[in-house]
């Protein structure tokens, strides 16, 4: 179980596959930085949907699809740039405090 979980640093890597859908049980996980790595595939549901989650660093992946619209309201940083993902901006988005938002990289 990955309950007590609150930050997970994995960027600069040549970690590949998907991203695991384990991290939707990491229900206490503040940060995840999985930034410049091979991941492809869509990202998570479960992932944006953590309660705790401030700060999610994925960029310069191989991603694909469109953001999850379980975007979470609870992010202060979010990246996603140098993917290959593409459709709407979810309407979540907009529910973000932007107010708190320190830096949102959607390019």
């Amino acid at each position: 179980e990955l309950t007590n979980l609150k930050h997970a640093f994995f960027g600069d890597n040549r970690l590949s596959g998907s991203i695991p859908t384990q991290l939707a049980g990491a229900v206490a996980l503040m940060q995840f930085e999985a930034y410049n790595n091979d991941f492809t595939g869509t990202i998570p549901d479960g992932l944006t949907d953590l309660p705790a989650l401030k700060r999610l660093y994925i960029a310069g992946n191989m991603l694909t699809g469109m953001l999850p619209t379980t975007l979470g309201v609870s992010l202060k940083f979010l990246d996603v740039s140098d993917n290959a993902l593409s459709g709407p901006l979810p309407t979540q988005l907009g529910n973000m405090n932007l107010g708190r938002a320190k830096e949102i990289d959607l390019s």
